[in-house]
């Protein structure tokens, strides 16, 4: 994704986009319900420009509980620096290099990782996720009817001791 940087002047500048997953650069759009919204606050300083990125997008999930499909909306921001100035590049930063003159920037990497660091390490599709039974069976959509229960057979000499068996 490409930002035209050519007719801004120095100052505080705000823009909004919305497009699709693929133009953002990810490989599986289907895994977005609808278009990742973008709002950048643009703060432009002679050839170095410093951006607030706030990036919305619904994104279909699979629970990490009982594997179903869901939609959730991921919001998060960031902030990064685009700069003539290589000593001010590393590469542990948000800190991009761009050539003076250039006419755009190359926001797609930027947005990409926002999204991909606020997708939670574990996804639910609720808290009270109830998930799979051993058998196989969604708990959510009905009880479990197995009857089998998995018990180490190294416990059996304490049920004997509490006369269990």
């Amino acid at each position: 994704m490409k930002l035209q940087i050519s007719h801004l002047k120095d100052g505080l500048h705000s823009d909004h986009l919305l497009d699709s997953a693929s133009a953002f650069g990810f490989e599986n759009p289907e895994d977005f319900a609808d278009k990742i919204a973008v709002t950048l606050n643009i703060d432009k300083r002679g050839s170095d420009f410093f951006i607030k990125f706030q990036v919305e997008a619904k994104m279909v999930l699979r629970c990490d509980r009982c594997l179903e499909p869901f939609e959730t909306t991921i919001s998060d921001h960031s902030s990064a620096l685009y700069t003539t100035k290589e000593e001010f590049v590393s590469d542990d930063s948000s800190t991009y290099l761009i050539r003076d003159g250039d006419s755009e920037l190359e926001i797609g990497t930027e947005v990409r990782e926002i999204i991909l660091l606020a997708v939670p390490i574990k996804a639910l599709c609720a808290e009270n996720c109830k998930g799979i039974c051993k058998c196989g069976q969604n708990l959510n959509k009905e009880a479990c009817l197995c009857t089998k229960k998995d018990i180490d057979p190294r416990w059996d000499a304490l049920k004997k001791l509490k006369g269990l068996n």
